[in-house]
C-alpha cells in the first residue's frame, strides 16, 4: 500500500510553507508514516533503487520542515540535503551489519530485512570465540598499553621540548618522528623474532610495544602543546624550591590534560582494535584479544 501519492507529496510541501507552528505536527506525523513506509518495503524486498527514491523524497519533506521551522532559504535546503545524503555513507553500512547479524547465512548479503530474526546469533557467535576472555584480555591490555603510554611518553615528550636548543634532543625529536614513516612490515618479523628471544611473546611484550611504537606520534603530538605553556611557570616554582620532578606533575602534567586525553583515545582505540600486533606476539591462545579470537 501506497502511503504517499505524487499529489501528497504536494500537499504536504503546501502544509510546510503556511508558516504557522500548528502546522508543522500534521507534516511530521506524516513524515514518521513515510518513514515506516520505507520499513515496511525492506521488510517486503523491494528494490534498493525504490528505496533510494523514497529516500529522495524523504530528503525533501526535511528541507521544507527546516525551512519553515528556522525559516532558512535555499542555503539551508542544501544543508539538510547534503546532511541527508552524507548520512547515507554510514547508516547505509550500519543497516547493513545490523541486519546480517540477525539474518541466517542463506540470507545474508540481501537488501531485505530478516524474514526470522536470529538473535540467537549473537550467543552463539562469543560461545565459539569465548568473548568474555577476549574481551578481559584486550582489556587488561589497552588499559595497561594507555596508562604506561601516558607516563612515558609525556616524560619524553617534556625533556625534548624543554631541551630543544641541545642537538642531542632535537636529534631525538627528529629520530622519533622519522620512526613514523617506517611502514610496519618492515619492523614486523624482527620485532617477532626479539620478542620471542626475550620471552615477552605475551601480554606484557604487547603493552610494551604499543608504548615504543606509538612514541614518534604521541612526542610530536605532546611536544608542540608543551611548547605553548609558558616556560616563566616553571622558572616561578623552581625558585620557590620545586623540582623538575614535582614542577612536571604540578603544574605541566595537569596542564596537558587536553593533549593527554588525546593520546590516551588515540593509544585505546589503536590497542583494542590492532589484529597485527596481537597476531604475531602472542602465542598463548588464552592470551588472544578480541580481534584475534574472532579471527581464529
Amino acid at each position: 500500500m501506497e502511503f504517499f501519492a505524487p499529489y501528497a507529496i504536494d500537499d504536504l510541501m503546501h502544509f510546510t510553507r503556511m508558516g504557522s507552528p500548528a502546522n508543522v505536527v500534521l507534516p511530521l506525523l506524516m513524515l514518521a508514516a513515510f518513514v515506516g513506509q520505507i520499513f515496511f518495503m525492506l521488510r517486503g524486498g523491494k528494490s534498493s533503487r525504490i528505496v533510494l527514491v523514497k529516500f529522495a523524497f524523504l530528503v525533501l519533506l526535511l528541507s521544507e520542515l527546516g525551512r519553515n521551522l528556522d525559516g532558512g532559504g535555499a542555503f539551508l535546503v542544501g544543508i539538510y540535503a547534503a546532511v541527508a545524503v552524507l548520512s547515507l555513507t554510514i547508516l547505509i553500512p550500519l543497516y547493513f551489519t545490523i541486519v546480517t547479524a540477525l539474518k541466517t547465512p542463506a540470507e545474508a548479503g540481501t537488501f531485505a530485512l530478516p524474514t526470522s530474526w536470529q538473535w540467537h546469533n549473537f550467543a552463539d557467535a562469543s560461545a565459539k570465540v569465548n568473548y568474555p576472555k577476549a574481551a578481559l584480555n584486550s582489556a587488561i591490555i589497552t588499559v595497561a598499553a594507555v596508562v604506561l603510554t601516558l607516563l612515558t611518553n609525556t616524560f619524553v615528550a617534556y625533556a625534548v621540548a624543554r631541551n630543544m636548543d641541545k642537538r642531542f634532543f632535537r636529534f631525538l625529536y627528529y629520530f622519533f618522528i622519522a620512526a613514523m614513516f617506517v611502514p610496519f612490515p618492515v619492523v614486523m618479523l624482527p620485532i617477532a623474532k626479539q620478542m620471542g628471544s626475550l620471552h615477552l611473546d605475551n601480554q606484557v611484550g604487547l603493552i610494551i610495544l604499543y608504548t615504543v611504537l606509538g612514541l614518534g606520534t604521541n612526542l610530536f603530538i605532546a611536544t608542540g602543546f608543551i611548547r605553548s605553556i609558558p616556560v616563566s611557570l616553571e622558572e616561578a616554582a623552581r625558585i620557590d624550591g620545586a623540582s623538575t620532578w614535582r614542577i612536571f606533575w604540578t603544574i605541566i602534567f595537569p596542564l596537558m590534560s587536553p593533549i593527554n586525553a588525546t593520546i590516551a583515545i588515540l593509544t585505546a582505540l589503536w590497542a583494542w582494535n590492532d589484529f597485527l600486533l596481537p597476531l604475531i606476539i602472542l602465542t598463548d591462545q588464552s592470551n588472544q584479544t578480541i580481534p584475534l579470537a574472532q579471527y581464529v
